[in-house]
């Protein structure tokens, strides 16, 4: 029996899986003692990954020297170190680097390699004010102090106020230099660490409490987009939204809805693309073991494809930074300088080494070759064979020396790993000198005027061709005319007789007269040519008129019969004497037709302007959509159509799913501004709600400029997420309202509460972070008292700095709702940590306890710590 060539496919492919998962399975397990100078220490065996192609492409480039190939491939095989950086404003950053100092760093001094820390913390030297840190610990060693520094970072993490990332992956967002007022653009923001590292850039001038800057972060696949969202939120701004569309075509946004309004390009703008990635070999030991010289060369025409989007987006003056986890020049410096000569001449590269002066990485390549499978090696495309050609293409292969030089290859960044103990890592920074557009557009004018001068020189040329050929032809001729004229003489003189002389004479004048006519028809025939083709076409012209007036002759006596009668019938007479009514009945006739061509008329204009009025709706958002972006055009419309007008488009909104935005007379934000006391001043116009089911279930506040975005292109840029959470929706019976402030949003919204507001001393404070629901007895009487009395609802805890009870100086707060007999805070578990942590608590008392009446025993401790 036959097997199918799919079945033998199938089942190869079985014994191959089940081959390598065995192999994975006994790798999972191996470990071993390595014995050091001091003491053992139980280390796990990285698995044994060697790619022969791998050295020696590295090698042929010339990027790794063979002296430090060994080394390299150590540290490729090696797992990297720990590195977070403190995502916070510099006097947070202040604050937390004491509280690391106080409680971790200064213990670890006394540990060594034995006890698990081969590293000891280090400040990131290129990054300002100490905002990140790096250590090196053995996973394996079981040490206390340890796996509290481990539990620390990631409660921390939840909490947003750190950042776990990579020492590489630090660099674009610095190099962007970014200001307040910057609009910046992440093209593949997943998973989020840039994105909160160019928020916290953004925020990090305290001169400029309320920048006006955004940033808008861009994911192409929806489900990557959630994710991203849980970082982001973190950050606690409303300056950022999150779209999700393709970074291969991203569209341009707006700011107006007029037709001729310039798109909203970015002052700077950060691409991270995805690629082979042979700089995180050391996350990925798989990835070595199956890296093939095809694998960069399929990644090149996407990075191409989507940096080209990116700058393509780039406003003049502006910058961008392109990275990747990957050190092939093929997906490199291939890339970067296929795209500038892309971008005819309107960026340049930047020179970042004063950014960073204690970096230790390499410059850029000015030449490299390029590997095949095989291994085969090319230098230039004349040597790929010709079915190679579809996978190596011009792209991927060096320019000139000469080339290279004056594009500047050198001034990228290429960060190895052994160097500084990181993954690997290219950088490339762009600075736009002038518009694409505009250098597009003298091109083509330049090829325009290059192809009529063409042309004017092709036509030229083909003129002097015919006139030297017509030249040729009269010269001829007239040498043939002249021959035969002296032939003929010739045979005249032989036949003439001597003696008859008179005769002669006469034959003389004879054939004078024929040469004379011969040169007047020689003379015409020059003439004629001379003209070229006009004779002809004269004399084509004459005959086609004739042919045109015998068939119009033969029509009319065709029909002379009918168009006589026609005529006796317009005047009034038929054809056998009698009156007609036609004649009388002509005017009517005129008029009739005339005014159903009037009719006709008015009926296409009124077509065509429904046409216009349907086109403007979709396309240029006219007035009568005003709207449904939440806002209103009064002077078209009455007061009674205005509210109809309103909640047919905001039902509409909620039915796609679109942003709302609130306006001042909307009842329920009365109730809220009523209920908790917000001035006038509080910006309600900038908040927003998505509603599919008609619950504004969270309402976001974000910037004017977020704002203006979304109601201009909502419709055509899917928006997931924007700016920050400050009211959210109660599910409770009996309060009275029906939103509470949201503890993410307590540091915009608090500033403009007048009501609703506690004020409590530090030893109450920690009490209420006992549990989501404390007890009242951990209140002082006074405090009691205000909670017990007030309305159900929302409400704020507030711990004023040195006891001033005002917003503007207030320290820390959380958010509460109060049922009818007891009230609870809504803290996410490790913001209550780091909380507790920020007063200074002991933390023993708390992380030692899970349970919710044992963290009631230390009220009385956190009592004599922090005495009333």
């Amino acid at each position: 029996m036959m097997v199918g060539k799919k079945a033998r496919w199938t089942r190869a492919a079985k014994v191959a899986a089940k081959k390598e998962r065995k192999e994975r399975a006994a790798r999972q397990d191996d470990w071993t003692e390595e014995k050091e100078e001091f003491c053992t220490i139980r280390v796990p065996q990285q698995p044994s990954v060697d790619n022969k192609f791998f050295e020696e492409y590295y090698v042929e480039q010339g990027i790794i020297l063979k002296d430090e190939m060994e080394k390299f491939m150590e540290y490729m095989k090696k797992a990297i170190p720990i590195s977070f950086r403190i995502s916070a404003d510099k006097r947070g950053i202040q604050e937390f680097v004491k509280i690391l100092k106080r409680d971790y760093f200064s213990k670890f001094s006394h540990l060594g390699p034995e006890d698990g820390l081969l590293q000891s913390p280090e400040p990131i030297p290129w990054l300002p004010d100490g905002s990140a840190w790096q250590l090196t610990v053995d996973w394996s060693a079981e040490n206390e102090l340890l796996s509290d520094f481990t539990k620390f970072l990631y409660q921390e993490a939840e909490c947003g106020n750190i950042v776990q990332q990579d020492v590489a992956g630090m660099l674009p967002a610095l190099l962007l230099d970014v200001k307040p007022h910057h609009r910046v653009l992440d093209l593949r923001a997943s998973p989020g660490h840039r994105t909160t590292h160019l928020i916290d850039l953004l925020h990090s001038d305290e001169n400029v409490p309320n920048p006006g800057g955004v940033v808008i972060a861009n994911e192409t696949h929806l489900k990557r987009c959630f994710f991203l969202n849980d970082q982001i939120r973190r950050s606690f701004s409303p300056n950022f939204a999150i779209v999700n569309m393709d970074a291969n075509n991203l569209p341009s946004l707006y700011l107006s809805e007029s037709s001729d309004s310039d798109p909203f390009l970015y002052d700077r703008i950060i691409c991270g693309f995805p690629s082979s990635g042979d700089g995180m070999f050391r996350n990925n030991s798989d990835g070595l073991r199956c890296w093939t010289p095809n694998i960069p060369l399929s990644h090149h025409g996407h990075l191409i494809q989507m940096l080209y989007s990116g700058l393509s987006s780039l406003a003049i003056g502006g910058c961008l930074v392109f990275s990747t986890y990957s050190i092939n020049p093929v997906e490199a410096e291939a890339v970067v300088y296929a795209v500038i000569m892309q971008q005819r001449g309107t960026v340049e590269l930047e020179d970042v080494s004063k950014q960073i002066p204690d970096l230790v990485y390499e410059k850029g390549l000015h030449s490299w070759k390029v590997m095949a499978k095989g291994p085969r090696w090319f230098r230039d495309f004349e040597e790929v064979p010709e079915h190679f050609r579809t996978q190596i293409t011009h792209s991927v292969f060096p320019p000139a020396k000469e080339e290279a030089e004056r594009v500047g290859l050198e001034k990228c960044v290429r960060i190895l790993p052994h160097k500084q103990d990181t993954l690997g890592l290219f950088v490339a920074v762009f600075r736009r000198t002038s518009s694409l557009y505009d250098a597009w557009k003298r091109e083509q004018e330049e090829q325009q005027r290059a192809y009529e001068a063409a042309i004017k020189e092709e036509k030229r040329l083909e003129e002097a061709k015919e006139l030297e050929a017509k030249t040729k032809l009269e010269e001829e001729e007239r040498k043939r005319l002249e021959r035969e004229a002296e032939e003929k003489t010739k045979s005249d003189n032989e036949v003439t007789p001597t003696g008859d002389k008179d005769e002669q004479r006469s034959n003389d004048v004879v054939a004078t007269d024929e040469q004379q006519q011969q040169q007047e028809t020689s003379d015409k025939k020059s003439d004629e040519g001379r003209d070229g083709d006009s004779g002809n076409e004269r004399k084509a012209e004459q005959i086609a008129e004739k042919e045109a007036e015998s068939e119009t002759k033969m029509l009319e006596d065709m029909v002379a019969p009918e168009t006589a009668e026609k005529k006796e019938e317009l005047n009034g007479t038929d054809k056998f004497g009698g009156t007609s009514s036609v004649g009388d009945d002509k005017t009517d006739l005129e008029e009739q037709a005339a005014k159903e061509e009037e009719a006709e008329e008015e009926e296409i204009e009124g077509e065509s302007r429904d046409d216009e009025i349907g086109d403007n709706s979709v396309m240029d958002r006219s007035a009568s959509d005003n709207n449904y972006y939440g806002y209103w055009n009064q002077s078209s419309y009455q007061e009674d159509d205005q509210t109809g007008k309103a909640e047919a488009d905001e039902k509409k909104a909620r039915i796609e799913g679109l942003f709302i935005f609130l306006k001042a007379e909307d009842k329920f934000w009365l109730e809220i501004k009523e209920f908790y006391g917000i001035g006038d001043d509080f910006p309600v116009s900038r908040l927003t709600y998505r509603a599919v089911s008609g619950l504004k279930q969270h309402i976001c506040l974000v910037t004017e400029t977020i704002k203006r975005l979304i109601e201009v292109n909502q419709k055509i840029y899917s928006f997931v997420s924007v700016g920050v959470p400050v009211f959210t929706f109660v599910r409770r019976v009996g309060v009275g309202c029906s939103y509470r402030p949201t503890q993410e949003g307590l540091a915009v919204v608090l500033p403009f509460m007048t009501k609703r507001i506690i004020w409590v001393t530090r030893t109450e404070f920690l009490s209420i972070l006992d549990s989501p629901c404390p007890a009242l007895d951990g209140l002082v009487e006074k405090t009691r008292q205000k909670v017990t009395s007030m309305e159900s609802g929302g409400f704020v805890f507030a711990l004023g700095t040195e006891g001033v009870e005002s917003t503007a100086k207030c320290h820390l707060a959380i958010s509460a709702l109060k049922d009818v007999n007891s009230f609870r805070t809504f803290v996410p578990a490790y913001l209550r940590l780091h909380y507790l942590r920020f007063v200074g608590a002991d933390m023993k008392n708390y992380e030692e306890k899970s349970d919710i009446e044992q963290y009631q025993s230390a009220v009385e401790i956190i009592a004599r710590n922090f005495p009333l």
